[in-house]
């Protein structure tokens, strides 16, 4: 039976009770995420139906498979109701409503897991159901296959599949993970395991388990921590960016760099000029050979080369901040925006249906990790080709998406720019003809 989001949104309303109304306030670093006050976690309770069985004759192979599925639920934000008690109130199973609802009024359950595992020879098919005791909508369920294999792989499956239903059950009574992060400023890039998710302020449910969280803005040293998520709880980060080093912090490496750094370079490129050179007042008379060349000329090449390498070496040995305006993992729209508003002073970027569609089309078929290249008005930093310079306040407008395989990047075709060989306003071609003759003109 198909899961639909109003299926989920009645059984929860209906199972865990009304929610009282309350304002919502912000959570501190650790709390859990509010919950109505007249249904605490604590007291929702599973039903485990016993393991039906169809296509076997081993009378032990249901026992055994219900421990393995005892040992998946275990740690669970919830109480299993007594197995003898399940046994009385539904032995042959529970299949209609009216079984569910005795579980629910006598055994106070307020979720029920149905497993169901066919047996073709040593081919196992294993189907777990969770649901409801107040309607019986399914609001989970998981199913695979295991062939050609033991009882011992098939429980491990078993466990696995009953794990993954007490994590989608966790979430349903304590709600997911949740993960804010602040920064100061704002406007930071949020990163989670290396995929980016938002910018900051940012909150949104995630995962639980450890993960890392990285951020990044323009002009700031990038922040990374990790932080471990766990279910109905409320993680939230604050974080104060430094600023990168400023050219100003290595001043005296600056001074230092212009009295000596461009003074050898200078040396190193005039001894390079200088080499093999005639020296003044040595080329007269018995200074010249037979062929009247000079007998004394500066051999400079070596010194020159070494002086000039030594400059070189200094500067790549000065402090730099340097890092990429956008990280790979980030996509397309991503980049676009930070080249936008960190580069050519825009407010953000406007879409035609045309390039939203080709954008789509480019990122589902993996080729959102390519850098972007932008085709656009030659004029300014906009996509207007009336404005001149370095704007601010204007919008970047796409007007289509162009994939580059070969070269690996994704072309952006801004306002109305024409994407051709660069040209002057009268190429050269309307002057090329062919005179009375049939020879060409025009060429030169």
């Amino acid at each position: 039976m198909p899961r639909t989001p109003l299926v989920v949104t009645l059984a929860l309303a209906l199972a865990l009770g009304p929610a009282q109304s309350h304002a919502q306030t912000p959570t501190a670093p650790g709390e859990p995420i509010d919950k109505p006050a007249s249904q605490p976690a604590s007291a929702s309770k599973l039903a485990v139906l016993p393991i039906g069985l169809t296509g076997s004759q081993d009378e032990t192979a249901g026992p055994r498979l219900s421990e393995y599925l005892k040992r998946g639920l275990a740690r669970g934000a919830f109480a299993i109701v007594d197995p003898a008690e399940v046994e009385r109130l539904a032995p042959d199973g529970c299949s209609e409503v009216k079984c569910l609802g005795a579980l629910r009024k006598q055994a106070g359950a307020t979720f029920v897991l149905r497993s169901v595992v066919t047996i073709d020879d040593r081919d196992y098919l294993v189907r777990l159901e969770l649901l409801a005791t107040k309607d019986g909508a399914v609001l989970a369920s998981s199913e695979e296959r295991c062939d050609l294999c033991g009882l011992a792989e098939v429980g491990a499956l078993v466990e696995a599949q009953g794990a993954l239903l007490r994590r989608k059950l966790g979430d349903l009574i304590q709600g997911p993970p949740r993960l804010a992060v602040v920064t100061r400023p704002a406007g930071a890039l949020v990163l989670v395991d290396n995929e980016l998710i938002g910018t900051t302020p940012f909150e949104q449910n995630l995962l639980d388990g450890e993960h890392v969280v990285r951020v990044m803005l323009d002009g700031y040293v990038d922040d990374e921590r990790k932080v471990e998520l766990v279910p109905g709880v409320r993680e939230t980060l604050e974080v104060d960016l430094r600023r990168e080093p400023k050219i100003a912090r290595h001043r005296a490496a600056g001074w230092a760099t212009l009295f000596t750094g461009i003074p050898v370079a200078a040396a190193g490129l005039g001894l390079l000029a200088l080499d093999d050179r005639q020296v003044r007042g040595r080329c007269d008379g018995i200074d010249r050979d037979m062929f009247g060349n000079c007998r004394f000329v500066f051999d400079t090449n070596w010194g020159g080369a070494v002086a000039l390498a030594e400059a070189v070496a200094e500067a790549c040995e000065e402090p730099s901040a340097f890092r990429f305006l956008y990280p790979d993992e980030a996509s397309l729209r991503d980049k676009v925006h930070a080249l936008a508003t960190r580069v050519y002073g825009a407010d953000g970027v406007d879409w035609s249906p045309l390039a939203a569609r080709q954008l789509a089309t480019y990122e589902a078929s993996g080729y959102g990790r390519l850098p972007v290249c932008i085709a656009k008005t030659q004029y300014s930093f906009s996509t207007d080709p009336k404005l001149r310079g370095a704007p601010s306040g204007h919008t970047v407008e796409v007007r289509e998406v162009r994939l580059a395989a070969g070269a690996e990047f994704v072309v952006m075709v801004c306002g109305d720019i024409m994407t051709m060989p660069g040209l002057p306003k009268v190429p050269s071609a309307e002057r090329i003809d062919l005179d009375p003759q049939g020879r060409i003109v025009g060429l030169n």
